[in-house]
């Protein structure tokens, strides 16, 4: 069922960059970088302070000029995007309803490709080119008109500062441009239409990957939630990653393919509590992410595609309750993973102690304390220099970052649950904090979240949602994924327990 606007995941600065790459208004740009290094040589730039000047005005003008097509791809893809056909009467109205995932034809089919790496290869190895170039021809001028000053050599430091961010831009783009040439593109097919929260996702992942990796393949789901903050030219889009779950494939459990590649075998067991698909392509909303991950020889494979996951009839069916039911015993049969950061002991009253001690990333911390102290030093460096805007700024940010080694190195909890249904949490930072107390029939949901990235690295946290819709969290988030869950359904079940007891007290009375 094809419908006009429908959304298909690709972003549109995406699609721009893809239709620029064979646009004949790109050649514009190579000849404008030629021209410009003939006018620099030409005007003796770097000694001339007059030519500096004037190159940079002659900038100013042509690079918005340059980026007039580009606007205008942009323009015209967002226009497509908005212009939504009026409705459908009838037997397609009702289907759009009932099943709202059939608006996108690949989740209708069940068969998903991967997200394109040649756009997201192009925009990185431009922003590397213009973020090196633009910061070399500053730092290089500033050298030669200033050679012995002082301050000079403060700029200069902190401008290399940026050019290593250009270089880690395209160091990027030459892993992404790799990536793309050897893996292309990528699909999964669903078994199950859509995914259902409170059931499964399930599925194959095709992947161009000969031969096929000896170690595990790394399958992760992400429910994320994309908004856009600010207005005109400081609106941007954030995503902000609301829950996340993850296994691992053996080697041995793919299948071979077509086309020289493998099958990879995709389940997930989806949470009640989740929430579901709000977002169909670019727009704001609720989407789900499955990413892919295998380590093998060369660059690393990776594959991310955004997929179905909705409420539907299964989500309350009694299979759904057992499944729900047979996973929670499933993690609490696995037991806690050796070397976690929680220590689990029984109370004197026959309940459960869970304590997450301080000085549990330690490096982390570290690293934290030395930015903060890289703020206060800079702050000492300009301390008589009058510039107060920044100075401001860099007390807030060595602030920020003091706080946080403060909470990576001094954050620990304590929770205890009772038999009889009570609860207390203590949560504290160098030794302070203020203890919290609840009854598990105060407690509507268990969920784990995303509490934090550093990196490639996420963690995770769990938190209590109480009947009056407050969120409590637990402890101040863990970096194994699997001994989150395992937390997770410890509190699951002993709340199940509790409901349970109560329920025969009730029968019995």
């Amino acid at each position: 069922m094809q419908h006009k606007g429908d959304c298909r995941g690709e972003r549109p600065w995406k699609l721009a960059i893809s239709r620029l790459r064979n646009n004949k208004w790109m050649r514009c740009f190579p000849l404008c970088f030629v021209a410009g290094c003939g006018h620099a040589a030409r005007c003796n730039f770097f000694e001339d302070p007059a030519s500096i000047a004037a190159t940079v005005h002659w900038l100013s003008i042509a690079l918005p000029l340059l980026m007039v097509p580009l606007i205008v791809v942009l323009a015209l893809r967002l226009a497509k995007r908005r212009r939504v056909e009026q409705p459908a009467v009838g037997e397609v109205a009702t289907d759009l309803l009932a099943r709202p995932w059939t608006r996108r034809p690949d989740w209708a089919m069940g068969r998903i490709e991967s997200e394109s790496l040649g756009a997201i290869t192009g925009a990185l190895g431009c922003l590397a080119v213009m973020w090196n170039g633009i910061l070399a021809v500053f730092i290089y001028a500033w050298l030669m008109q200033h050679p012995s000053s002082k301050d000079t050599r403060v700029v200069a430091l902190v401008l290399s500062l940026f050019l290593l961010v250009g270089i880690a831009l395209a160091v990027s783009a030459i892993v992404f441009a790799l990536r793309w040439r050897r893996y292309g593109k990528s699909y999964v097919e669903l078994e199950t239409i859509p995914g259902v929260i409170g059931g499964r996702l399930a599925g194959r992942v095709w992947a161009k990957l000969r031969p096929a990796p000896s170690d595990e393949v790394q399958l992760s789901l992400q429910c994320v939630r994309r908004h856009t903050t600010g207005s005109g030219k400081d609106r941007q889009q954030r995503e902000d990653i609301l829950w996340e779950t993850s296994v691992n494939v053996q080697g041995g459990d793919l299948a071979l393919g077509p086309n020289q590649g493998v099958f990879i075998p995709v389940e997930f067991f989806i949470p009640r509590e989740c929430e579901t698909t709000t977002s169909f392509g670019g727009e704001d909303g609720i989407l789900w992410r499955l990413q892919v991950r295998a380590k093998v020889r060369g660059p690393d494979y990776t594959a991310s595609f955004q997929v179905p996951v909705f409420v539907t009839e299964a989500s309350d069916s009694p299979e759904a309750q057992e499944l729900e039911a047979r996973e929670r015993r499933k993690r609490l049969s696995q037991g806690p993973p050796p070397g976690g950061e929680v220590r689990i002991t029984p109370t004197m009253t026959g309940g459960t102690q869970l304590y997450w001690p301080p000085l549990r990333h330690v490096v982390g911390g570290l690293i934290l304390v030395l930015v903060a102290a890289g703020f206060i030093a800079a702050i000492y460096l300009i301390r008589d220099h009058g510039a107060i805007f920044a100075y401001i700024v860099l007390v807030l940010f060595a602030v920020l970052f003091g706080a946080a080694a403060a909470v990576a190195l001094g954050g620990s909890a304590r929770i205890q649950l009772e038999p009889d249904g009570r609860l207390r949490l203590e949560r504290k930072v160098c030794g302070m904090g203020r203890p919290f107390e609840c009854n598990a029939a105060d407690i509507a949901a268990v969920e784990r979240v995303a509490s934090g990235r550093s990196g490639n690295r996420l963690y995770f946290t769990v938190q209590l949602r109480l009947a009056d819709g407050r969120k409590i969290p637990i402890n101040w988030g863990m970096e194994k994924e699997d001994e989150t869950s395992y937390v997770e359904a410890l509190l699951e079940d002993w709340v199940h327990l509790y409901r349970r007891r109560e329920s025969y007290r009730e029968k019995a009375g």
